[in-house]
């Protein structure tokens, strides 16, 4: 039995073992996302501390198993007394009782009687009412809530990457972009001093040109900061070292092949019966159940017996050995209500949990229905972003010919420069968020794993 335990164990621990030691790649300075993900679920300390606790779990199995063995012991006892009754009865067991023993100044009066005790005993719990199966069952349950619980931190965990690796990504492509703006706000500076030479403007057209510039400087200052702090979260998500430098590259992709997202119910129903985290919760309320009967077991008779032999010498050996066999019959009449106490307590939070898991049902539909809106939404918007930047960039083409034939002020460029500015921001920013719409929808329906990042 406890061979076949330690081998379930180990096909269950098995695949966690990568997640229990941090694994680096070779060259952990560029990433793309599926390399992330990979890093992540191998490195992400939060991934790796539950590993454990699942570990734990399957060891609280093989306890409550044991429990329902039977148990052997070994003890070795060594005393000295001179207490008159514990004297006689210790020299009775060492077989050397004679009749001066029974003098009654003797007996009254002994001299100190040592004693050395081995002694095996082997006891079984015959029947206690259902307990030991009740915590059995109790253990299992909430070794395959820990199971479920650690797949849905899996998921989890790829979200994060996906949400962190798009956050450092699009803060890239945003300094990027704006690096772009602040030589362009350079150039029509350059631009309004020379029309202002030839006098064709004014100072404070120039003066607009110089803030415009100073606006964009500080805007890419703070797109800078958000770039830093977007790689500080994702080298600590991917369990890096603090210094550790993390370039990203590649296309942000997430695949909902398979996933029929237009009938909004069915996947409503399809994430009610496929969530760990909801299967995690079952398993918690099976838990609670056995709970109740494990309470009840208190009401029932408990059977054991216990088998021992021991030995009593004046000197460490083995003789004068003697065999106890015993069964114990025992049965609770009252406690003061404790056990009825134990028993409502049980029932309390089975009824509990039963509500916790029908809270969790509704909210589970809940982030189907709001992940299968926001994804509906955000590809609208990349649609429309994309059709503004290039609406944007072709205004301030046409801006900007006007303005070198004099036809235009310099705050009409520079608004033209500033709305193709902001354009290209969002149309960079929802190209992100639609990837992170879709790692959303596949986490909300269940779905999420390393197969979908590509």
């Amino acid at each position: 039995m406890r061979a076949f335990l330690s081998a379930i164990r180990y096909f269950m621990i098995f695949p966690l073992l990568p997640l229990l030691m941090p694994v680096m790649p070779a060259n952990a300075g560029e990433l793309t996302l599926e390399q992330a993900v990979r890093m992540a679920l191998a490195s992400n300390r939060q991934l790796m501390a539950d590993a454990y606790e699942l570990d734990a779990a399957s060891r609280q199995v093989d306890m409550a198993t044991a429990s329902m063995l039977p148990r052997l012991d070994l003890g070795y006892v060594v005393s000295r007394t001179d207490s008159p009754l514990n004297a006689f009865g210790t020299k009775l067991l060492q077989g050397r009782i004679t009749a001066r023993d029974f003098n009654p100044a003797f007996l009254n009066h002994p001299s100190a009687v040592n004693n050395h005790q081995p002694r095996v005993t082997l006891s079984l719990p015959v029947y206690q009412g259902g307990a030991l199966y009740a915590g059995r069952d109790a253990a299992l349950a909430g070794s395959e809530a820990a199971r479920h619980r650690h797949a849905w931190l899996r998921q989890q965990i790829i979200l994060k990457t996906v949400m962190l690796f798009s956050q450092l990504q699009n803060a890239q492509a945003q300094v990027a972009a704006t690096k772009k703006a602040l030589a362009a706000a350079e150039e029509n500076l350059k631009s309004a001093k020379a029309m202002q030479h030839r006098g064709l403007l004014i100072a404070a057209d120039v003066m607009d040109a110089e803030v415009h510039r100073l606006n964009v400087e500080v805007r890419l200052n703070r797109l800078r900061n958000l770039r830093d702090q977007a790689e500080d979260a994702l080298r600590r998500h991917l369990g890096m070292e603090q210094h550790a430098e993390v370039l990203v590259h590649g296309d942000v992709r997430v695949s909902l092949d398979g996933v029929e997202l237009d009938h909004v119910d069915d996947l409503v129903k399809q994430a009610v019966g496929r969530r760990e985290d909801v299967l995690a919760f079952q398993e918690r309320l099976r838990a609670a159940r056995a709970g109740i009967d494990r309470a009840r077991s208190g009401f029932l008779p408990h059977l054991s017996v216990q088998a021992s032999r021991e030995w009593n010498r004046q000197t460490p050996g083995f003789q004068n050995g003697n065999t106890t066999v015993a069964a114990v019959l025992e049965m609770n009449v009252f406690a003061g209500g404790a056990d009825r106490a134990a028993l409502d307590r049980a029932r309390a939070e089975h009824a509990r949990l039963s509500m916790l898991l029908l809270d969790l049902q509704q909210q589970v539909a809940n982030e189907v229905r709001d992940a299968w809106r926001t994804l509906n939404e955000t590809l609208k918007r990349k649609q429309a972003m994309n059709t503004a930047f290039e609406q944007a960039r072709e205004s301030l083409r046409i801006e900007r010919l006007r303005f070198k034939q004099g036809l235009e002020k310099t705050s009409d460029l520079l608004a033209a420069q500033s709305r193709a500015d902001q354009a290209e921001a969002a149309s960079i920013q929802a190209k992100f968020d639609v990837e992170v719409a879709r790692a959303r929808m596949l986490l909300a329906v269940g779905l999420l794993d390393e197969e979908r990042i590509q």
